[in-house]
């Protein structure tokens, strides 16, 4: 299952965000929390709608790699064509569209054909080589991957308590070491200042252009999709948790996925989480961070740590 990323349900999805009214930003009596929620559900609910989860056949990796950039050029054209016929309903566009998808189809069968040809010819073993093909179209699996034995909560009851637990381990520090104090003190306070919109823009560019899913089920990509819609109101609740010092409940939430490293699957031991934490807290996390290695560079370095360090530790 994933979500249909369409350039038609692309636009009609713009369309909606800019029916939106997003001048109860303004109103910052309503709370950080509310607003929050508010840009979440909202943008949620319009994702769910215009870019639907699909079924799709569920195959491992192709033997071959057929599809170029020909193609993909010759699909995008397609889906402008059907757009601007859905749009104005001219039965000379539709002649268009039909003959652009014909030949379409036609490219497609050569494009595949020649390519698992090539495939087979050039092959050692033709016989395994013609195998993987036959098996990939039928989407015939040739090993299975067991389901993990392990239920949700004793993943996270051993996922939240592995830092208590490494707490525990360490050894006690000798009194002599806690009295010491001999730090430098810095008279230079951090604050932060108000963010522009263009910085803002800047963190969005910055995210990867990944299709991973949050836990509001919303992924980077159809962010930067959409950044300049949601550039406002977005600014203004990054100020408005500046100014509070309060950050969102809904953005506190994030999707930890185990993933098996080695040895017996029945040991919880043997996983590692991968965390996938909210997009929209993952924007404020790069402005904080810019603004973070910024001060660094500024004042006075710290005696046990460099600017440099700091920076790669940011990055990492």
């Amino acid at each position: 299952m994933k979500r249909s990323l369409s350039y038609s349900s692309m636009e009609k999805f713009r369309e909606s965000l800019k029916s939106i009214d997003w001048g109860i930003f303004e109103n910052t009596n309503l709370g950080i929390n509310f607003l929050a929620n508010f840009l979440v559900d909202t943008y949620a609910d319009y994702v769910a709608v215009h870019f639907p989860y699909k079924r799709y056949k569920i195959g491992e990796k192709p033997p071959v790699i057929w599809y170029n950039n020909s193609l993909k050029e010759k699909r995008d054209t397609l889906s402008i064509v059907k757009c601007i016929y859905d749009t104005k309903k001219n039965p000379t566009d539709k002649v268009a569209y039909n003959s652009l998808k014909k030949s379409y189809r036609k490219e497609l069968k050569e494009a595949k054909r020649n390519s698992y040809g090539h495939y087979i010819s050039t092959s050692e073993n033709k016989s395994k080589a013609s195998w993987q093909i036959i098996n990939y179209e039928l989407n015939r699996k040739t090993k299975s991957n067991p389901e993990t034995p392990i239920f949700e909560t004793s993943f996270n009851a051993h996922f939240t308590s592995v830092a208590e637990n490494i707490i525990n381990q360490l050894p006690n520090i000798p009194d002599e070491l806690i009295q010491y104090k001999h730090f430098p003190v810095r008279c230079n306070s951090f604050f932060l200042t108000g963010v522009t919109s263009y910085e803002v823009l800047d963190a969005i560019n910055a995210l990867k252009n990944s299709k991973s899913v949050d836990t509001h089920d919303l992924n980077c990509h159809i962010i930067r999709q959409t950044s300049d819609l949601i550039l406002a109101p977005l600014t203004s609740m990054i100020n408005l948790i500046f100014s509070e010092g309060i950050f969102p409940d809904s953005f506190k939430f994030t999707r930890v996925i185990p993933i098996h490293k080695k040895g017996d699957i029945t040991e919880i031991d043997n996983y590692r989480p991968i965390s996938i934490i909210s997009i929209f807290a993952k924007i404020i996390e790069i402005i904080l961070k810019i603004r973070l290695v910024k001060y660094f560079e500024k004042n006075q370095k710290p005696v046990w740590v460099s600017t440099k360090s700091l920076y790669n530790s940011c990055n990492s």
